[in-house]
């Protein structure tokens, strides 16, 4: 989590009820709610496969899960060798592929269990020549590493392209649309 953003107040208890019930679970996320710089409106949300299966076609387009909701078994984590240390931005879907790819199983639950700041300054995080050279450094290494498909490299760098270069109005438009999807 940022430092900003404020987990419900049941959050842990019904998390860790559920990795405890569930011990085949390595990662647990949930949805979160994203609101405005002042953290007054909410201005969208994001909702992510719940079960394992749904979680890895997800994967293959982009993070399956919302870091700032996550619990882990840190002993799977270690053993698929943790977040990768030279990779900038996209460290969650690296490491929820690495997961994937190992066998281990994640899981996300249907509910708003973090209320994210998500204003002007999320969206400029996200845009930009340095930050879109980043994702395609990045996507040609999953390529290579072979946790993503040919085909999957080619279509995730071609839409990156594409929303990376639309002013800002429309990319906040479009982020609201694929949450919904």
């Amino acid at each position: 989590m940022d430092a900003d953003d404020i987990s419900l107040f049941e959050r842990f208890k019904i998390q860790i009820q559920f990795m405890k019930k569930n011990a085949d679970i390595s990662l647990l996320g949930s949805w979160y709610k994203q609101f405005d710089d002042d953290m007054v409106r909410e201005i969208g949300e994001r909702k992510v496969p719940k079960n394992h299966s749904d979680i890895v076609k997800f994967s293959r387009s982009r993070t399956p899960f919302n870091h700032c909701t996550a619990l882990f078994r840190k002993e799977n984590i270690i053993s698929v060798g943790g977040y990768p240390e030279t990779i900038r931005y996209m460290e969650d879907w690296w490491l929820a592929l690495k997961l994937i790819s190992k066998g281990f199983r994640l899981h996300n639950l249907p509910l708003f269990l973090v209320n994210v700041r998500g204003g002007t300054a999320f969206m400029n995080r996200r845009r930009g020549v340095t930050y879109l050279r980043e994702e395609l450094k990045n996507l040609r290494a999953m390529y290579m590493n072979e946790l993503l498909s040919r085909e999957d490299y080619i279509r995730n760098s071609m839409i990156r392209i594409i929303v990376r270069s639309m002013p800002i109005n429309i990319a906040e438009l479009t982020y609201k649309l694929i949450r919904k999807t």
